[in-house]
């Protein structure tokens, strides 16, 4: 039940004195359900306010959700973490904890509230190979033996990963499914640049030739990627991630305002968006034949889809999201 709106400004400190300020429209519930979010997302205006939602008990999952859509929220009652809150700004995220945490007062971090490159990975690793030690994490991601270590020991108590044996121990995904619910709601997307193209082109044709001009490190994502992987809607933006930007001219498209665009083009280093071998092996499963442009990490694609805004996003995400898991498990 909505009980209340208001819209305030809100300005927090951080700890090297950086000031940081939001506009917030407020919106209070006396009962939140998660399947509101998604209602939110859909009619919540984009006019420079963030949206926070407040109320006197939140779940894991309707909190999972607003960090899927970068909403703030605040609880009456703290999360078992002991967190009660994310203000979201431009550059950071305010964290509230719980006056018995073992952080007790409010801190705000820069990089838009992204809580762990690493962890995010080490995520992506365990989901696509299901059964796997910490020395075979450490291989696949790059990430220090100790860094995967402390990693694996936060997720120790996650339901739905379980520890095997002794040393070395193997680490088996049980609910793939659960997993990737809670790297949604944990990604935060690394530095960006997006340019925007119109073209009149068929959106697939568009991504395939858009990305061929962008030459190597090239991954399709979103809607395009997604009916790749499991087909279920009509893309109407192509989404194509490269490491270095091109002059797309030359290819008949003319840059555009953000709302008319058919065609993103986002230059990033993200470590998340190229896929690993592990990865590979799962798109290759998911895939109706021979890739002629290699598609971003499946997860990274599961997000930019609920992040779309587009009619069918929602449906096309539960399918895609539903086939990765099948996969997953046929893998195991």
């Amino acid at each position: 039940m909505d009980t209340s709106t208001a819209d305030v400004q809100i300005q927090a400190t951080t700890q090297d004195g950086t000031v940081q300020t939001t506009r917030a429209a407020i919106k209070h519930y006396t009962v939140f359900r998660p399947s509101t979010v998604d209602q939110l997302a859909a009619t919540f205006p984009p006019d420079g306010r963030t949206l926070l939602i407040t109320a006197d008990r939140l779940s894991d999952n309707a909190v999972s959700r607003l960090r899927r859509h970068g909403f703030s929220w605040a609880s009456r009652h703290p999360l078992k973490s002991g967190i009660r809150g994310e203000i979201r700004f431009d550059d950071g995220l305010l964290t509230l904890r719980d006056a018995g945490s073992d952080n007790p007062r409010p801190t705000a971090r820069h990089g838009a509230g992204r809580p762990g490159v690493a962890t995010g990975r080490v995520l992506q690793e365990l989901l696509y190979q299901g059964s796997v030690t910490q020395i075979g994490l450490t291989k696949a991601t790059g990430i220090s033996q100790a860094r995967v270590s402390g990693i694996l020991s936060d997720l120790a108590e996650e339901p739905w990963l379980t520890p095997i044996g002794r040393k070395p121990v193997t680490w088996r995904v049980t609910e793939p499914g659960d997993l990737i619910d809670h790297w949604l709601g944990v990604f935060r997307p690394g530095k960006r640049m997006s340019t925007y193209w119109y073209g009149l082109d068929g959106i697939v044709d568009q991504a395939r030739s858009s990305a061929q001009a962008l030459g190597a490190d090239t991954w399709l994502s979103g809607a395009v990627a997604a009916d790749m992987l499991a087909p279920w809607s009509v893309p109407q933006r192509a989404l194509v991630y490269t490491r270095s930007g091109r002059d797309l001219s030359r290819l008949e498209f003319v840059p555009s305002q953000t709302l008319e665009a058919t065609l993103e083009v986002v230059v990033t280093q993200d470590k998340a968006i190229p896929p690993s071998s592990s990865a590979a092996t799962i798109i290759k499963r998911l895939s109706r034949g021979p890739q002629e442009t290699p598609l971003a990490d499946p997860l990274v694609v599961l997000w930019d889809l609920t992040m779309s805004g587009d009619i069918d996003s929602h449906e096309s995400a539960r399918r895609l999201k539903s086939a990765v898991v099948d996969a997953v498990r046929s893998t195991v």
